[in-house]
């Protein structure tokens, strides 16, 4: 009876404990300054409470999951509070939706519930429209004017969505509960790339864990071939789901939709879901064998009729980056590793945490095979999407993009090398600040540029009178990709970016690529697009000065709108 009550006075001390730092953490709002923020990021605009306290609820997290009976529903108040905590607080203290990715999708389900059409000449982005036909769908049902209102949560809203796959995941993969609480708290610590915005790829993903999830939950088995894993590797700690035949045909139906809506919604994550898929039948581990065949019947499909013209224009430089692993690497980490002083400290800082937890995953499945526990299924999809390295470098993001694909996965891995290490008073401490550090890393990481992703209202100001005043069919002229803009009027006008040409100082060269058109040119400079290039190019504030005083003073600009926060200048190729 003392051991019961034992217990459940420490489940009290721990919900206790989660519920003070949340009401600290609510209360040090009211000191965040957003003028303070550096190239360090949003952590330079927190009050030290804040900070503390989500130090505070990751401790008593730690201590609550290692503890001798952990308790789920103390464990789940903790990891709702994680999830306010992290992924609420900018729609929190900023005052409008951050990242200007953001606001362009915006844009583009703008244009679909408009005119009800597509136009992929206009933007690739039209070549894979599901996610901006859904979100357009969504706020015409809602009665809202655009998508705007599903920008600003979206964070906190994809990753409670993904709780449910993911938890799926981890009790169809993990018999132990201590380990998949562990895994879902280190999989929401540490997404730190931040790609779970209103955005196709955030959409994309929620499918790939379902689709994952559902296979490996009720189509799982125990493979009994030994080709080309040896089957003794591959026996599931938990058995497989027993359901009907009519239950497994209508939930293959389900997952066949589910793919249909994931190949017209994003270009890469198909390929990530079906080389998953791929691995697991071949393997044995699930007994779907005909559903690769299925899903890639449907994704060269609508790449051979949907997607014609995006290919028409692109499928040389695909090709050509094909198996170009070396140039994948260095556009996503070494090119990366510029800019400002600060931005590169927290540009290695992600790094390391990348590193860090994939290195405890590769210790997590050696741990497991020492204990007898060899199923490497988690180890098959956690390496999988490194594969991706031999397609393209995607912009320079493929890591990143394979980062979160793995994170389920190496999140369990890297649970069960913490769960099983804590076996005694101080290796519980040791794991707990490992638990700490991830925080504190991935926060950081995931905030280091809100320098240049918080928007303000002077700014949409600014952008608001360059669409009142261009002419349907001009051309939109910025000098960086931090602009926050193309959330309405999409398909009426042209884009340009001069960042290249901003960089080396080159204002003959910005004169050149804009003096030879045939319809009204507006070019916009805002102090977001110079955070920008401040932040990820470093430049000054002196250089960027320089350009814009000797781009004005060409005869052939006018200056139509001058605030603090941006100036526009119409282009006349004749001079005035």
């Amino acid at each position: 009876m003392s051991r019961v009550f034992a217990v459940d006075r420490q489940a009290v001390l721990a919900s206790a404990v989660a519920l003070v730092a949340l009401f600290v953490w609510a209360l040090s709002l009211q000191g965040v300054d957003l003028g303070r923020i550096d190239d360090f990021g949003l952590i330079s605009a927190l009050p030290l409470a804040t900070t503390l306290s989500m130090v505070a609820l990751t401790v008593s997290f730690g201590l609550a999951v290692l503890g001798a009976r952990p308790n789920r529903f103390v464990l789940a108040l903790h990891v709702a509070v994680l999830l306010l905590m992290v992924y609420g607080l900018p729609s929190i203290v900023e005052p409008l939706p951050r990242f200007s990715v953001a606001w362009r999708h915006v844009g583009i389900a703008e244009v679909l519930t408009r005119t009800g059409g597509i136009d992929p000449s206009v933007s690739a982005y039209f070549s894979w429209p599901g996610f901006f036909a859904l979100a357009g769908l969504v706020s015409t049902t809602m009665g809202w004017q655009d998508t705007m209102p599903l920008v600003g949560w979206s964070p906190l809203a994809f990753n409670v969505l993904y709780l449910a796959p993911v938890g799926i995941l981890a009790q169809s993969l993990v018999a132990d509960r201590r380990v998949r609480w562990l895994a879902v708290w280190l999989f929401l610590s540490t997404n730190w790339i931040g790609q779970d915005y209103f955005s196709p790829q955030a959409f994309g993903f929620l499918i790939y864990l379902w689709i994952l999830a559902l296979l490996i939950r009720f189509f799982g088995r125990e493979p009994t071939s030994s080709w080309p894993v040896p089957a003794k590797w591959l026996q599931p700690d938990v058995p497989p789901v027993e359901i009907s035949r009519p239950q497994r045909a209508g939930l293959l139906a389900i997952i066949s939709v589910l793919f249909f809506v994931l190949v017209a919604s994003h270009q890469l994550t198909p390929f990530a879901t079906l080389a998953s898929i791929v691995v697991l039948v071949a393997t044995g581990r699930i007994s779907t064998v005909t559903m690769p065949a299925l899903m890639a019947v449907l994704l060269g499909a609508w790449l051979s009729y949907m997607t014609v013209t995006y290919l028409a224009g692109n499928l040389n430089q695909l090709l050509e980056s094909i198996g170009s692993v070396d140039s994948s690497v260095s556009a996503s980490l070494t090119d990366r590793l510029q800019g400002s002083p600060q931005h590169v400290f927290v540009a290695v800082l992600r790094s390391l945490v990348a590193v860090a937890l994939w290195s405890i995953a590769v210790v997590g499945v050696l741990l497991r095979f020492q204990i007898g526990r060899r199923d490497v299924t988690m180890a098959l999809l956690a390496f999988i999407p490194f594969g991706l390295l031999a397609l393209q470098s995607y912009g320079g993001e493929i890591l990143l993009r394979i980062f979160l694909f793995s994170l389920p996965f190496m999140a369990l891995l890297a649970a069960h090398a913490l769960e099983i290490t804590a076996s005694g008073r101080l290796t519980r401490v040791m794991v707990v600040a490992v638990l700490v550090v991830f925080m504190g890393g991935s926060f950081v990481s995931r905030y280091g540029n809100e320098r240049m992703d918080i928007v303000t209202a002077d700014q949409i100001a600014a952008t608001d009178a360059l669409y009142e005043i261009a002419e349907p069919g001009s051309l939109l002229v910025v000098a960086g990709d931090n602009t926050f803009w193309q959330y309405r009027d999409f398909e009426l006008h042209r884009y340009r970016k001069l960042d290249r040409e901003v960089v080396a100082g080159d204002v003959d060269g910005a004169i050149d690529r804009i003096a030879g058109e045939d319809r009204p040119v507006y070019v916009i400079l805002s102090d977001s697009q110079f955070r920008g290039l401040a932040l990820l190019k470093g430049v000054t504030e002196r250089e960027w000065a320089a350009f814009e005083r000797r781009f004005a003073a060409d005869p052939r600009v006018e200056r139509i709108y001058d605030q603090p926060a941006a100036r526009i200048y119409r282009f006349v190729p004749g001079g005035s």
